[in-house]
């Protein structure tokens, strides 16, 4: 059994969560999912396991005058996939008014997606990271990929305006996704079975990398020691944020957040680690 409770005591007094810099805020992040992921894991091995999180009364306004409007005091804000299996309080372990969370299937950057973050950043002095969340088996990138297979398919989505919007944005990731594993694999790989689930997971990371590349472009003016851009990819399956990795990962997974590519030929370089890894390598000669 798994107990996760969020708990109120309007008696008592905490410490809000502030971290001074961007790396705390990473290193808070990353140990909240690494947290939530060995509950999980306990629960598996039929271990009993209860995690509480305290919320401060004041964020629920349950302190002060009654009434009173709680301030906002968040320290990272989050583009994340709309999908509901992410929740990305829970996926980060983070209690009320800890995260700005913007939500877009696909975690595309749309005009109001980037209008929220700048929001966040020009208003909200306490922000201290910005994070672009993806995940395996997204549905939005899953579309790109059909699409691009079966162009055929495209018709449907270019009759549907609002959904075109969003793959249309991740075409690029799928094509650059494609080309790297060409470049690794060959050409005829596209005729092994699960190419199919390689590219896509492929893509789901490249999209997570390029959307915080432009998220860092965006803030370019504004980056330092206090405000940072990373991305991560949460893994379904051992609910860990990360990336592809190696052999010496927990299944070939590497766990944590990570730095956008600086320019395109970082973004040729990640794409070709990404075909490389154990775990794209292993999707493709898995016979299931």
């Amino acid at each position: 059994m798994i107990e996760i409770i969020w708990q109120v005591n309007p008696t008592e007094t905490q410490q809000e969560l502030s971290p001074a810099n961007a790396s705390e805020a990473r290193q808070l992040l990353e140990q909240g999912n690494r947290g939530f992921a060995d509950m999980v894991a306990d629960l598996h091995n039929r271990k009993t396991t209860r995690h509480v999180r305290n919320i401060l009364p004041e964020n629920l306004g349950l302190s002060g005058t009654p009434g009173m409007v709680p301030k906002q005091a968040l320290y990272a804000a989050l583009l994340s996939c709309a999908d509901a299996r992410v929740p990305p309080e829970l996926v980060f372990t983070q209690a009320a008014n800890h995260l700005f969370v913007v939500r877009v299937a696909g975690n595309v950057l749309t005009a109001s997606g980037l209008g929220s973050l700048d929001y966040a950043v020009e208003n909200l002095d306490s922000v201290r990271l910005l994070v672009v969340l993806g995940h395996t088996g997204c549905g939005a990138v899953t579309a790109a990929v059909e699409a691009y297979l079966k162009p055929d398919s495209y018709i449907n989505i270019a009759v549907n305006k609002p959904l075109r919007v969003i793959i249309d944005n991740l075409m690029a990731v799928v094509f650059s996704a494609a080309r790297a594993l060409d470049n690794t694999y060959g050409p005829n790989m596209s005729r092994v079975p699960n190419y199919r689930l390689a590219l896509i997971e492929m893509a789901v990371s490249m999209n997570a990398a390029m959307v915080a590349e432009i998220v860092q472009n965006s803030f370019s003016s504004l980056i330092d020691e206090k405000l940072d851009v990373a991305y991560g990819v949460y893994n379904l399956q051992d609910r860990l944020v990360g990336r592809p990795g190696g052999d010496s990962t927990p299944e070939n997974w590497e766990g944590g957040l990570f730095s956008p590519p600086q320019d395109e030929d970082g973004f040729v370089k990640l794409s070709e680690e990404l075909a490389r890894s154990a775990f794209i390598e292993k999707l493709l000669n898995s016979q299931e």
